[in-house]
């Protein structure tokens, strides 16, 4: 229920592919890989983004825009980037699904990712991580995701969402 650090990761709290990111960057930081870089990054894990659905889901509609807009959620990860010297302007929101590459099978293209500040939510860092596991679930909008969990037995009761908040790789890195 809380931001972590990519050396906090391991596939139950975060999905396979931050998990992945932080065993890189451990070789990275022990020498092992070289001329490799891991961009910074940080996890809003699946208890942190239902504390935030809970938080803004209230009746009156200008509290849960005040919530959404000035909240502590909202200031939570605003603070994670700048506390991480992130370069707010180049983030990448990246789908982490505990779903996503297993072993016994690759997820990529069937969730979404964004860049921060090109959505709808105006660079609501909270938000558009909300939006993305919201979108990526949603059986109307993504019926490949419905498709693969229903072909390797993946139940939806069991898909646990985070996302990724990462420096943007640019594509000729």
């Amino acid at each position: 229920e809380r931001l972590l650090n990519f050396n906090e990761l391991t596939p139950q709290n975060c999905g396979n592919k931050g998990y992945r990111l932080s065993v890189m960057q451990k070789l990275v930081e022990e020498g092992k890989l070289k001329d490799i870089q891991i961009p910074k990054g940080f996890v809003i894990p699946e208890g942190y983004i239902k504390k935030y659905r809970e938080y803004i889901d209230i009746e009156d509609e200008e509290e849960s825009y005040n919530r959404i807009r000035d909240g502590i959620y909202t200031n939570d990860t605003e603070d994670k980037v700048v506390e991480m010297g992130l370069p707010r302007r180049s983030l990448i929101i990246r789908s982490n699904f505990n779903t996503e590459d297993l072993g016994s099978f690759s997820s990529a293209g069937i969730y979404l990712s964004d860049s921060a500040g090109q959505s709808r939510n105006f660079g609501n860092l909270i938000l558009e991580a909300h939006e993305i596991t919201n979108l990526s679930l949603d059986e109307e909008l993504n019926p490949i995701a419905k498709k693969t969990h229903e072909k390797y037995g993946i139940q939806e009761k069991d898909v646990q969402p985070s996302v990724i908040i990462q420096d943007r790789i640019h594509s000729d890195y």
